[in-house]
């Protein structure tokens, strides 16, 4: 027999030197491995037969989550994140990032297109879901401004101004030499 912490794991396949297991479900930790045979049981002692079982990870919050296509620098917020392999921005790798802690990754996220997708983290627990809203990731175009009208006016302000281009969803911005418009 094979026993994980004592429960019961199944023997797929067994040669003298070696042996595939399906592992039995447990609570999150590390657990000492055990193999039985006539001769007897194998000692339970030092790390060589421990094995880590881990949670799903969560992903409940990207800081920001958005970034321009060329991509950006990402917070992201979860749980069971120790232990990440992959982080994902869609179908895509993150060019880079760093587990911070167990609750924390900082992560670049590639150039892509502009379009809403799911942000996934997988560890050796398996890989976090798509559902829900806290790992909803949208990549924005630059804004591009093509022309104004008038693109003249009053020292003292107060004029409309028609602005024309593109990228202009969700603009938290408007400033004219640096000064932010007046509405």
């Amino acid at each position: 027999s094979v026993r994980f912490d004592g429960a019961s794991a199944t023997v797929v396949t067994a040669t003298d030197t070696s042996l595939t297991v399906t592992s039995p479900a447990h609570a999150v930790g590390t657990v000492d491995v055990t193999v039985t045979t006539p001769g007897g049981t194998s000692s339970a002692s030092g790390t060589v037969d421990d094995y880590r079982y881990y949670a799903i990870p969560t992903v409940t919050s990207l800081a920001p989550p958005y970034t321009a296509l060329v991509g950006g620098t990402v917070v992201i917020t979860g749980t069971n994140l120790i232990g990440a392999s992959a982080v994902k921005f869609g179908a895509n790798d993150a060019t880079s990032y760093t587990v911070d802690s167990d609750t924390q990754i900082t992560a670049v996220a590639p150039a892509g297109a502009p379009g809403l997708l799911d942000v996934t983290v997988t560890t050796p627990g398996g890989t976090s879901s798509t559902t829900g809203t806290g790992n909803d990731f949208s990549y924005w175009d630059v804004p591009a401004i093509t022309s104004l009208s008038p693109s003249r006016g009053p020292i003292a302000g107060g004029q409309s101004v028609t602005i024309t281009g593109s990228g202009f969803n969700a603009v938290s911005a408007v400033t004219f030499g640096g000064t932010s418009a007046a509405s």
